[in-house]
């Protein structure tokens, strides 16, 4: 080995680990859930009945507990003027902190509002240095049931997605009935 090369593979090999991403990365996870309260907005889309047995193994693995989202975050504000019009009502608003991890590492956070008529996960992960969510959310107009989903008389509503999404941008999924908001920021910024 060349005295040169001898200089520089360690230099190499310090650079590429220098770029590599950080293992102790937090994200700050913020989710809100709207129904659309527009009659006209479904047109004349028929509910099919849906199949809930992913969704109820999903909320089996749920782990982390979070917090109601605050008034003051940007998607709180959002929530409370879209509340104002009357066209929307607020079903969900989360917060919590978690690692970037893989999605193996990752258990999902349930979303469920106080009335028990939406129910689902979220689950963010990372896969080398991009973040993915993954949502599995459903709600009705009475009470879900989920040990026993066969026994809704009225019709489930059903929101799966699965996207890569960009860290502090604010990502929108939507459904005739409900929308989701989600904004990721890793821990130390607002």
């Amino acid at each position: 080995m060349t005295r040169l090369t001898a200089l520089i593979l360690p230099l190499l090999l310090f650079a590429g680990l220098a770029g590599a991403a950080p293992k102790d990365t937090y994200y700050n996870v913020e989710v809100l859930v709207v129904e659309h309260r527009l009659p006209d907005l479904e047109g004349g889309e028929t509910w099919v009945k849906t199949d809930l047995t992913d969704l109820v193994t999903e909320l089996r693995q749920a782990g982390q507990e979070t917090n109601t989202g605050s008034e003051t975050s940007v998607l709180g504000r959002a929530g409370t003027k879209l509340a104002k019009d009357g066209k929307h009502r607020v079903l969900v608003h989360r917060h919590w902190t978690q690692q970037g991890q893989a999605k193996s590492d990752t258990k999902p956070v349930r979303l469920q509002n106080g009335e028990k008529t939406l129910d689902g996960v979220a689950r963010v992960y990372q896969i080398s240095r991009s973040l993915y969510l993954d949502l599995n959310i459903a709600l009705t107009v009475e009470k879900l049931r989920l040990d026993r989903p066969d026994d809704a008389k009225s019709p489930v509503f059903r929101l799966q997605e699965h996207r890569r999404i960009k860290l502090q941008e604010i990502h929108y999924f939507d459904h005739p009935r409900f929308g989701v908001l989600v904004r990721v920021m890793p821990v130390g910024k607002n």
